[in-house]
């Protein structure tokens, strides 16, 4: 009898023993690379109504955020995060290194702008890794003001293979030059930067919608002066933030209010934001308040074989966009007539085309705008 109990207890080990290793997450080189790939595009919603979140337990643990969803919704400050070739950016020159572009649409200081930020998905040092942003806002018609954060060394933002148990840090400056129509401002803001970051938690994610994932959670201690080049004064500042990250690259993420509040349970929440799979489905505003003409970049891109093209008019009046190749030579029109102000998208369908560069040309009364997109088959 006591043998048998004896092999009871010992398989009933080894069964929670493998459970226990099944449980377990890593994420890896691959599963980036699928995840981040050129053509993939998040959603990233923000929540600032909650103010208390449970952020689990150390080790393994579970998550349940579907009482976020209402408030995602209330907020309404959702956006398309595309990824994107590096080398498709328009400011891609400033960082060469690049391989992984993502893009995006923001409202900066109540102005639309385009933000493009630039990784490096590394084998030699197994990161992943930001080398910077730029974010280009008109301002007025005619005048585009642009930001350029540039860093000393790369931010490394995920170490790889990543599990539980893994940690990393990362000491760098950054670097803000501001720039209106072309010349800098006499302004640069400074940042100097150590991070330090730990995986310190794992277990089943379910996200505002119910899907449910196995994650990882990391946290992040931020700590940074600020100076501005007109200044002597330099500010401190103290960041505490939680991110749960799946193997596909979705993610919630808690920044927390105080610095000195627990690792685990219930805390005080300063900004909560998510990013799932898929796309806003905020196509057609014909009623939107645009205050300048622009012709944004299109996305999925690089596609295959659809992509979608948007435009914003200030006024109403007759417009054409058509598409060109290489060459200059132009093979349609997929929008023309009169429009009234507002924003727009068309769809455009190159499965009749070879791969390679295209543009497409947004004509007005008095502009004409141009943009480049890549047919990857």
């Amino acid at each position: 009898m006591k043998t048998m109990h004896y092999y009871f207890h010992l398989s009933l080990f080894v069964l929670l023993l493998s459970y226990t290793a099944e449980a377990q997450i890593t994420i890896t080189y691959s599963d980036v690379k699928t995840a981040l790939a050129p053509g993939k595009t998040f959603v990233h919603r923000e929540d600032t109504l909650t103010k208390q979140i449970n952020i689990g337990n150390l080790g393994q643990t579970s998550w349940d955020f579907t009482s976020l969803l209402s408030n995602f919704t209330q907020t309404n400050s959702s956006y398309n995060i595309s990824y994107i070739l590096a080398s498709t950016a328009p400011t891609t020159e400033y960082f060469p290194s690049a391989n992984i572009g993502q893009y995006f649409k923001q409202t900066v200081n109540g102005m639309p702008s385009d933000v493009y930020s630039f990784f490096q998905l590394s084998t030699s040092t197994s990161s992943l890794n930001l080398l910077g942003t730029t974010i280009s806002t008109t301002i007025q018609p005619g005048v585009v003001q642009s930001m350029r954060f540039t860093k000393s060394v790369p931010e490394n933002w995920l170490q790889l293979p990543c599990s539980l148990g893994t940690s990393w840090s990362t000491e760098f400056s950054d670097t803000i030059q501001i720039s209106v129509g072309g010349t800098p401002t006499g302004n640069i803001e400074y940042h100097n930067n150590y991070i330090s970051d730990s995986v310190d938690a794992y277990g089943t994610i379910t996200f505002p919608g119910g899907a449910a994932s196995q994650a990882l959670r990391i946290r992040r201690d931020k700590r940074s002066t600020t100076k501005f080049s007109t200044s002597a004064d330099i500010t401190y500042s103290r960041e505490i933030s939680y991110l749960i990250l799946t193997k596909e690259g979705e993610s919630i993420k808690i920044t927390a209010k105080d610095t000195t509040a627990a690792s685990n349970g219930y805390i005080i929440a300063d900004k909560i934001s998510g990013e799932s799979k898929g796309s806003t489905t905020d196509i057609i505003t014909a009623s939107a308040k645009v205050n300048d003409f622009r012709l944004l970049q299109n996305y999925p891109n690089p596609f295959n074989p659809e992509t979608k093209i948007a435009f914003e008019l200030s006024k109403a009046g007759r417009i054409e966009l058509s598409i060109f190749n290489s060459l200059g030579q132009k093979l349609g029109v997929i929008a023309e007539g009169n429009y009234p102000p507002g924003r727009f998208e068309k769809s455009f369908n190159g499965s009749g085309l070879s791969s390679g560069i295209y543009f497409y040309v947004l004509t007005t009364d008095n502009l004409v705008l141009r943009q480049k997109m890549i047919l990857m088959k």
